[in-house]
């Protein structure tokens, strides 16, 4: 085995790592994780966390997922928290998992989310299109192959995220251009 502790632990099953003192403790602290689909790359972009699912501790050993204020149920349907005091046993099967399952759900409607009809994928598209065009403004190309393949990246999106997209562009020339 490598001496690299980085090595080391990315060789790690989740299991043996979920069993290492360290690891184990942190979760009795860690009250809140943050999913996301959105690749590294552009996680620091202002909008990239719109994209992600959120697990939140509730109760002993029991986690909620939540997207944008609400939560999701296994099947990814979303349900109202009321107050505490209000809240069924029938609520709390549905939207209450363990950590595994938690995560789990979270992983899976962290690749479906979308955000004004926008999906991850469209997002990262959007960013790749938005990269090529800054790359080729600051050395002075231009182009009109440049143009192309801007629309081209543009059109693979899915109809409702083109329009968002569209609505987007021409509220910014509007603000470059008043």
């Amino acid at each position: 085995m490598s001496n690299n502790l980085d090595d080391q632990l990315a060789a790690l099953s989740r299991e043996e790592l979920l069993a290492l003192p360290t690891v184990a403790n942190l979760f009795d602290t860690v009250r809140e994780f943050s999913i996301s689909a959105v690749p590294e790359k552009y996680r620091n972009e202002s909008d990239a966390s719109s994209w992600a699912v959120q697990v939140v501790w509730r109760s002993e050993g029991k986690w909620a997922v939540m997207i944008h204020g609400s939560q999701i149920n296994a099947d990814g349907d979303e349900g109202y928290e009321s107050l505490p005091s209000s809240r069924t046993d029938d609520f709390k099967k549905k939207f209450r998992f363990d950590l595994p399952t938690a995560l789990a759900i979270a992983e899976k409607a962290a690749k479906e989310i979308s955000v004004n009809s926008l999906t991850v994928d469209g997002f990262v598209k959007w960013n790749q299109a938005q990269e090529i065009l800054d790359e080729h403004k600051s050395e002075g190309n231009l182009t009109g192959d440049t143009t192309e393949l801007f629309h081209e990246i543009l059109e693979s999106l899915n109809p409702d995220e083109k329009l968002q997209k569209r609505i987007d562009l021409e509220r910014e020339y509007k603000r470059n251009n008043s």
